[in-house]
Parts: C-alpha cells; structure tokens; sequence
C-alpha cells in the first residue's frame, strides 16, 4: 500500500494561556478495511500570539516548558535569529512529531508537516521546528552526519536550520 496517498494530517488547537495557544497534530492514514482513520503519528507545540516584546516572548515561553525557555535563547544569540523573531507576528512552535516506526522512512512525516506548514504559513508567521535532540540518538561521531540529514530533509519544505543550534525555522 502507498500510505502517502493516504495520509490525512489533522491539527486541534487548544487554549493555553492567554496569547498561547496548544498544538496537537495527528497524522492519521485511511483504513479501508475498517472505514475509518489510524493515527500512526502524534506531534506536539504551541502557537505564541503577538510576541512582540521580548520581555513577554520571554515570559511566555517560560511559562510553558524549561524548553521553550532555552528555545528564546537559541533565537536572540544570533542576528539572524533576532531577525526573525523581530518580524514575526506569531510564533508557531512545534517541539514533537513522531511517527510509528513501521510508518518511518516513507515522506508520512514530511507530507504531515506540510500540512501544518501550509495551515500557518499565510501572513508574518515564523514556524519553529525543533527535532529530537540529537545527542540521545547518536554518539558525538555520528552527530555531524545526522545534522546534515536533518538539514537535507526539512529544507525539502522550505525550511533552514538557525546557525548552528537543533531549531529549524521556517518564515
């Protein structure tokens, strides 16, 4: 079976806090057998509204995860981060997405992305990605081979990884 003629992606959005918003993405393949839906694959993020201010980017990141905090960082160290966060009108952030291992290796989880990309991409929107981190999956050898992967693999629908940190943006 082609599971990429399929695929159904599926986003929820649920309110956080006031100016954030939760992220759920499902990525779900039609079963004809059963006529229904399989969710093969779960993500996770958030949606910061407004960030202008720093101050309040800052506090609201914080207010979600240790994560998200450290992800402020990440984005102020370098110009062209600041530069992006600067022009941003809303911050869509999505820390998780993964797929069943059988579902792997098969553009399910690119095709889902696209999908979130393509519901958030309109106006001054910058989308944040950030993998898992690398460290748990590979010794520091296979470190530099697995960033380039990476690299390749999400620039396939638009996005670039922000210096030299794990976070991918897309805006």
């Amino acid at each position: 079976m082609d599971y990429l003629d399929h695929v159904s992606p599926k986003v929820c959005l649920t309110p956080y806090e006031e100016g954030i918003t939760s992220l759920e993405i499902e990525s779900r393949i039609w079963e004809e057998d059963t006529d229904d839906y399989l969710i093969i694959g779960r993500g996770l993020g958030y949606i910061f509204e407004n960030p202008f201010d720093d101050d309040i980017l800052d506090d609201l990141l914080d207010m979600v995860s240790s994560d998200t905090y450290a992800l402020h960082g990440v984005l102020t160290k370098t110009e062209k981060g600041r530069e992006v966060l600067e022009s941003a009108v809303t911050i869509v952030y999505i820390h998780t997405l993964k797929l069943k291992e059988e579902y792997r290796g098969k553009g399910i989880g690119l095709k889902t992305m696209k999908f979130v990309v393509d519901q958030f991409a309109c106006g001054l929107n910058l989308i944040l990605l950030h993998p898992a981190p690398l460290g748990m999956c590979v010794g520091e050898e296979g470190r530099d081979i697995a960033i380039k992967k990476l690299e390749e693999h999400w620039s396939k629908i638009g996005f670039q990884r922000l210096g030299t940190s794990n976070v991918y943006y897309l805006f």
